[in-house]
């Protein structure tokens, strides 16, 4: 195995200083921490969850569900930079919130019907958007909800957050090896958008060392 060259220092171990420093707590405390971020920006991210009309035009397909888990990332992160225990607790709150939406079988998501992820046929697209529209963007918005659920993860240690996010990516790779499809046909830009689910996958993988991921 050949060993990086580079590593990133951890979150707790850098501290912005002065002008830098100023600026960087205040868009913490606006982005993150006062009531409108908590109660209108997440709350509304952790709706998109309960509601799942990303799909209500079938068969194209919306992004409402990539913004809880941007959101959860970045606090994570920040939460441990400055180890505000305020953030921790609203990063748990959300967490267990969106993890009670999912189904049965570990879907967390933001389309109703979780096997819709194949590309908008071109005829299709462009009778419900007025162009070749292919959106499709369902593995797309999971990938940023597992990468936010491990963020959590390895900020809070807990470990129902870790089974749902192996759950959850069970049900995707599951789903997908029934239905026959290979990630790259999934979603728009052929594939790539899809594909880059990869990300948290081989996080998952190293926190959990599970050959399936």
């Amino acid at each position: 195995m050949i060993m990086d060259k580079h590593f990133t220092p951890e979150y707790n171990k850098v501290k912005f200083k002065g002008d830098i420093s100023d600026l960087f707590d205040r868009f913490i405390e606006n982005r993150m921490l006062i009531d409108f971020a908590v109660d209108e920006v997440l709350k509304e991210a952790e709706n998109a969850f309960f509601e799942r009309i990303d799909d209500e035009t079938p068969p194209l397909g919306l992004w409402r569900g990539e913004f809880w888990g941007k959101l959860i990332i970045s606090a994570s992160r920040a939460a441990k930079y400055n180890g505000s225990e305020k953030l921790k607790q609203i990063i748990k709150n959300s967490t267990d919130k969106i993890i009670s939406s999912a189904d049965p079988n570990g879907y967390i998501g933001s389309y109703k019907d979780s096997e819709l992820v194949l590309p908008c046929p071109l005829e299709k697209g462009l009778k419900l958007r007025g162009w070749e529209c292919t959106w499709c963007w369902n593995i797309w918005c999971r990938k940023y909800t597992l990468w936010g659920l491990l963020e959590a993860y390895e900020l809070l240690k807990d470990k129902n957050i870790l089974s749902a996010a192996e759950k959850f990516t069970n049900q995707l790779i599951d789903m997908l090896e029934d239905l026959n499809i290979p990630v790259c046909e999934t979603g728009t830009f052929n594939g790539v958008a899809s594909a880059s689910i990869l990300k948290p996958v081989i996080i998952l993988y190293n926190l959990t060392q599970n050959k399936k991921y």
